[in-house]
């Protein structure tokens, strides 16, 4: 189980990884189409007489992200600050990831939070467990060493009480004879009984003792599969925060080329002043994939570290 969690976590890696090539390779081509823009020949925005003046279109807004101020005939983009010859400076621009990033790693340290606590409690329970089957081990071997001691003194003092039954028997009559006989006996039987006793007690002890370890592990197995089971939904739900990065991020993708596009679209309309602002927000907007693509893949690794941890 925990090799397929691990493979399914590689899938989800190779994924974003996969992602993150596809971000390049729509950089490159937006790149090239530029490269294609800015060429003297193909440039629209040239003319034997000049500068192109836009033809009045207005540039469109972006969806879903800062929106562009319509450019009508002969009005530049107020954007920065403005130059000497009116071309304005660029705009620097403060990537969202920052606010993201933050989010994100409020809740990885919730999360190792979490794990360090499970773990705890899980520690402090297995030493219980381990420390009361100590003491009742213990407990249990004195108290057998206890029956063993008092049995013994009783074996010694009855083994005693025979060798001088037996003495007595040698200088005896017939009559004193039997009766010695008779004692002797009943001292034989009595040791007998005393031994059965004492290991019957010596039996019930170990049966005691094999209870109460069994109890014991039956608890500990019952608090193992509880903390198995809350690891198990912190892989789960690390796994579903794993799967809600790469949905965000393919959605932050579709919204950067969306933007781009638009850009695009605006840069082959825009007057010569306002190239420069269109070019930078293009540079911003590939610095804010980069800074996203770069902050999801460093809480994929660290979600995968967590549980690579938490199957130590």
């Amino acid at each position: 189980q925990i090799e397929d969690e691990r493979s399914y976590l590689e899938e989800h890696k190779k994924e974003l990884r996969a992602v993150k090539v596809d971000m390049d390779t729509e950089k490159k081509l937006m790149e090239a189409r530029l490269a294609i823009v800015e060429s003297p020949m193909s440039s629209p925005l040239q003319s034997p007489s000049g500068i192109k003046k836009p033809s009045g279109s207005a540039i469109p807004r972006l969806s879903r992200g800062r929106s562009s101020t319509p450019v009508r005939s002969g009005t530049p983009i107020r954007s920065g600050t403005p130059t000497r010859n009116g071309t304005p400076t660029r705009a620097h621009s403060t990537p969202r990831s920052v606010s993201n990033t933050e989010i994100l790693e409020r809740e990885k340290q919730a999360l190792r939070q979490h794990i360090q606590e499970v773990e705890e409690r899980a520690a402090v329970k297995n030493e219980e467990y381990e420390r009361t089957i100590r003491d009742i081990r213990v407990s249990n071997a004195v108290e057998m060493k206890r029956i063993k001691d008092e049995l013994r003194s009783q074996i010694e003092a009855q083994d005693s009480l025979q060798n001088e039954l037996q003495m007595s028997l040698i200088q005896a009559d017939s009559k004193e004879r039997e009766e010695l006989e008779e004692k002797i006996e009943q001292l034989e039987a009595e040791k007998e009984t005393q031994r059965e006793s004492a290991m019957k007690q010596l039996k019930e002890k170990e049966e005691e003792l094999e209870s109460k370890i069994s109890s014991l592990e039956q608890e500990a197995s019952s608090a193992k599969e509880a903390h198995d089971k809350e690891l198990k939904q912190i892989r789960a739900s690390s796994e579903e925060e794993v799967a809600r990065i790469k949905k965000e991020m393919e959605e932050r993708l579709e919204e950067h080329v969306e933007k781009e596009r638009a850009l695009q679209e605006s840069l082959t309309e825009a007057e010569s002043w306002d190239r420069e602002e269109l070019l930078q927000k293009i540079e911003d907007l590939e610095k804010e994939k980069l800074d996203v693509q770069s902050a999801k893949l460093t809480e994929v690794e660290q979600k995968e570290e967590l549980l690579k941890r938490i199957d130590e």
